[in-house]
């Protein structure tokens, strides 16, 4: 490979300036351009009246798992005693 010449040299340092120059303009006008913004302050959700449909969902929502781990209870319980069951034999 050939050896720089002097001029090629400074071309280079003055492209790397250049470079360096356009850069920091960018950043510069990124910091301008970017308004300072404001924290938004949450404000409490508002109630909302319930319907009567969404009474009757909640209410067959808790019937259902009140049903549900009754059930869960009792397969559990029926496996325990089977459980202890076989061990006795």
């Amino acid at each position: 490979m050939t050896k720089k010449t002097r001029e090629e040299k400074i071309i280079a340092a003055k492209r790397k300036k250049l470079k360096l120059l356009k850069q920091q303009k960018r950043t510069e006008n990124l910091n301008q351009q970017t308004p300072e913004v404001t924290p938004n302050i949450l404000k409490p959700p508002e109630k909302v009246k319930e319907t009567g449909e969404d009474h009757l969902r909640r209410t067959y929502f808790i019937k259902d798992l009140k049903k549900s781990l009754l059930v869960i209870l009792l397969i559990s319980a029926l496996e325990i005693i089977i459980y202890f069951a076989r061990i006795n034999r």
